[in-house]
């Protein structure tokens, strides 16, 4: 009777057993699973979808290229993680701060918005069709002031809603061109903005080629323009070279050929991850002499193009396209692939878009 007992406690420890261990077993898989799931969300996607992102990290554009991108929030949150984080003495700290450069999805105008550890810049202000997306967008994004706003030149398309966004936001610094008497503008868009900056009491800088602005870990230099134009209106765009830790961003603005060549001949060091391409990818800028110092890794084309059935040039193309695809630049286009957000923690470079 005991010995049948014993039998009986027997296997019920050994069924006891085997169920731990299928219990272990299991939680093991799971945590596999989701150490899994964790490590694919650091993978580069193929764009396969309307949210696309990628990162990037290139030893050729960086002096020690062997980090890893430490963010993986959604760009277009309001508030994004990171944004305090205490930096090292050179910015880039396992948790320094992340840069977000928005190249917004205006048409066939300039809007580009760009903030890092709480300090915000803006980058024109489309055209008046787009002015109160911009508006909404940029209070998404919780803001309620601007570091700095630069209008690069007074064409409609790039400071159409320029008034609006100063009679919204706080504005600390707002930086022009001055134009030429022959070509000094008269539009609608330039006497509002001119209203708008003397109703709020803003006073308007005048760009210094060469001058260097410090808006918090961003370094920023101005490279144009070099000399006031008075045959073109676009060639007086202000062009901005932006550096974040390794990280370099290059604005365009509308200047064309002949300032591309003025800046050259500065020899600024041009080498950028990132350019804006100038003057929405026409044929008047994006010269090859001046793209082969400039060598980025991503170029971004702020566009109407594809979307224009009556555009003169019937390819779907813009004509910078074929530049940039003999450097070999991974080409955005707002038509295409509509807002662009670009991250970088001054080591690496992420970009989401979304449609």
């Amino acid at each position: 009777m005991r010995s049948r007992k014993n039998k009986k406690i027997f296997n019920l420890t050994i069924i006891i057993a085997l169920a731990l261990s299928v219990l272990i077993f299991l939680g093991k898989t799971t945590d596999f699973l989701n150490l899994k799931n964790i490590f694919s969300l650091c993978r580069v996607s193929d764009f396969e979808d309307d949210t696309q992102d990628e990162d990037h990290n290139d030893e050729n554009h960086s002096d020690d290229g062997d980090s890893t991108v430490s963010d993986d929030n959604n760009p277009f949150l309001t508030n994004e993680n990171n944004d305090n984080a205490s930096p090292s003495v050179d910015g880039r700290a396992a948790n320094s701060p992340i840069m977000y450069v928005h190249v917004m999805n205006v048409g066939k105008a300039d809007s580009i918005y760009i903030r890092c550890a709480n300090k915000n810049i803006l980058i024109d202000a489309g055209d008046h069709e787009s002015e109160e997306n911009i508006i909404g967008y940029l209070k998404r994004q919780g803001l309620n002031s601007l570091d700095l706003v630069v209008a690069t030149h007074p064409h409609t398309d790039h400071i159409g809603g320029m008034y609006k966004i100063i009679e919204n936001f706080h504005i600390s610094n707002f930086l022009m061109p001055e134009i030429p008497e022959k070509i000094f503008p008269k539009s609608r868009s330039y006497t509002n903005m001119i209203s708008a900056l003397n109703s709020k009491n803003v006073s308007a800088q005048r760009p210094e080629v060469g001058k260097v602005l410090n808006v918090g870990l961003m370094k920023i230099t101005i490279l144009a323009p070099g000399r006031q134009y008075d045959d073109n209106m676009n060639n007086n765009s202000i062009v901005l070279l932006i550096k974040y830790g390794d990280k370099k961003f290059l604005f365009m603005g509308d200047a064309e050929k002949e300032s591309e060549f003025d800046i050259l001949r500065r020899n600024f060091d041009l080498k950028s991850d990132f350019i804006k391409i100038g003057h929405h990818g026409s044929r008047t800028s994006t010269t090859d002499e001046f793209l082969s110092k400039v060598s980025p890794l991503y170029a971004v084309i702020s566009t109407s193009y594809g979307r224009n059935a009556n555009f003169k040039n019937a390819r779907q193309d813009p004509p910078a396209v074929r530049i940039l695809n003999k450097y070999r630049a991974k080409i955005f286009r707002t038509d295409i692939n509509g807002t662009i957000v670009f991250s970088s923690n001054g080591k690496n470079l992420r970009v989401k878009c979304q449609k």
